[in-house]
């Protein structure tokens, strides 16, 4: 019961959070349309650049609602031993508790290099808590982005 109650107040505050309708682009069940002027960069690494979706960005809320983006610098993808194709990208959706310094993971769509999804996962709410405080990690860098204006 205290679950269900914990997803229905952070879906509610998420959706009253949101300073617009920003979603990901899926074109149908496989594949997620890329704008790039949707993202700014939170990290780079030489692996790596780190994004979060702009509507994100200095949210005056305590909840938000976010979409982040992994996206892979080698141009033959990242291989994971789980999924068969090479994947570039990782798109996810959580919800961000900028007091808590927490995100709750909620979604990720693994997409190859043609934005083709090559696999998803779901987490219950409360599953897949990431904590956002660490200093000098990316993370970190997405936290202060997202809740500056706090």
């Amino acid at each position: 019961m205290k679950k269900i109650l914990t997803a229905v107040l952070l879906c509610a505050a998420a959706i009253c959070s949101a300073n617009d309708d920003f979603e990901l682009d899926f074109t149908a069940t496989n594949f997620i349309l890329h704008h790039p002027e949707d993202w700014n960069l939170v990290s780079s690494t030489s692996n790596f650049n780190f994004l979060v979706n702009q509507s994100a960005v200095g949210n005056t809320a305590q909840v938000v609602r976010v979409f982040s983006m992994v996206e892979f610098k080698n141009p033959n993808g990242f291989k994971y031993d789980i999924i068969d194709e090479p994947v570039h990208r990782i798109y996810t959706f959580g919800i961000i508790e900028c007091h808590n310094g927490i995100m709750n993971l909620l979604s990720s769509w693994y997409v190859d290099k043609h934005n083709h999804i090559v696999y998803t996962e779901i987490n219950q709410p409360d599953t897949y808590l990431v904590e956002l405080k660490t200093k000098n990690t990316s993370r970190h860098d997405l936290f202060l982005l997202v809740c500056s204006n706090n």
